[in-house]
């Protein structure tokens, strides 16, 4: 990563999270365009948060499996979450879901919020920005669940089989433990889009 194309804009267990700079001006041009074109920069405004949300979950995830978050990068049209290699395929797997998971989060409060003002015949800002939320989260959501190389699904879908196998066999889970003790440090580093 070269640091002169990103901008820090916060930490996440112990990980940087970096913007890059097409990202960042295409969030700042759409502050420019908010009189002329306002759909566009309300999407924009709209796509950034779930694809923080999208990577904090990897984070997340990441974090409670006792691996070591390094960064995540924030683009245009995707994220990225840079962590330890995990050593085990089921914590990869796991990882991937936490994107999911952070979505799925976020579709359980603005999809009661749209459909309580949708209800009531509210159609003001916040139900609208719920409607819109709602929308977008779930269509990323849904791509992101499409087992296809650079996204979750192709590692996501790969975890029901692996649970079946270990429930069927009996077998303790792939790995000794969810949760690690501190160790060494290891050179080998895994990403999640």
């Amino acid at each position: 990563m070269e640091q002169w194309r990103f901008v820090k804009i916060f930490s996440v267990y112990g990980g940087p999270v970096y913007m890059h700079w097409s990202t960042s001006l295409m969030v700042l041009g759409s502050l420019l365009v908010v009189p002329f074109l306002p759909e566009i920069s309300v999407l924009i405004w709209c796509l950034l948060p779930i694809m923080i949300l999208h990577e904090m979950g990897h984070a997340w995830v990441t974090h409670r499996l006792g691996l070591e978050v390094q960064y995540i990068e924030l683009y245009p049209l995707h994220g990225q979450c840079v962590f330890e290699d995990p050593g085990y395929r089921k914590e990869l797997y796991q990882i991937a879901w936490g994107g999911i998971g952070a979505q799925l989060l976020l579709l359980w409060v603005t999809l009661p919020v749209f459909l309580g003002f949708r209800w009531l015949g509210l159609e003001n800002f916040i139900g609208g920005l719920a409607a819109l939320l709602t929308v977008i989260n779930l269509f990323i959501l849904l791509l992101n669940l499409f087992p296809a190389p650079g996204l979750d699904g192709a590692l996501c879908w790969k975890l029901l089989p692996l649970l079946w196998n270990e429930r069927q066999d009996h077998h303790p889970p792939s790995s000794t433990s969810t949760v690690r003790k501190k160790k060494k440090k290891r050179n080998h580093l895994r990403v999640i889009k």
